[in-house]
């Protein structure tokens, strides 16, 4: 098997940090999409579907979190870790990158509202 037979799982850790009072109506949605050529551009639509990826090539991931309740959520902090086996590559201008973790922080988010950031990472 040469090594570009090979298949690696890239899992990806999803936290929430807002009062757990409020936890419940929030919603994490995980997407990702193939971006062979490493520019932040997905290949194909960003969906939640099992994707396979040579080394060298990128994954873009999306992260979103939708309030589900009646009344706006305060201090919404999202965080994901970077897939062990990876190396980050880009990030939307608002995503915040420290170390091994990219996270989003929410001072509001209203009822029905959905935000979201993106990022990507070359798999090694």
């Amino acid at each position: 098997m040469n090594i570009l037979e090979k298949s690696i799982v890239i899992s990806l850790a999803l936290l929430l940090s807002t009062p757990l009072a409020w936890a419940e109506n929030i919603h994490l949605i995980l997407k990702h999409a193939s971006d062979a050529n490493c520019d932040g551009i997905a290949d194909t639509v960003l969906h939640s579907q099992f994707i396979r990826i040579k080394p060298k090539q990128c994954i873009v991931y999306q992260v979103s979190a939708k309030n589900t309740g009646h009344l706006a959520v305060q201090n919404v902090q999202i965080k994901g870790q970077i897939p062990a086996y990876t190396l980050l590559h880009g990030a939307d201008s608002a995503t915040q990158v420290s170390a091994q973790t990219v996270s989003r922080s929410l001072p509001s988010l209203s009822s029905g509202a959905e935000n979201s950031f993106q990022y990507w990472v070359q798999v090694l």
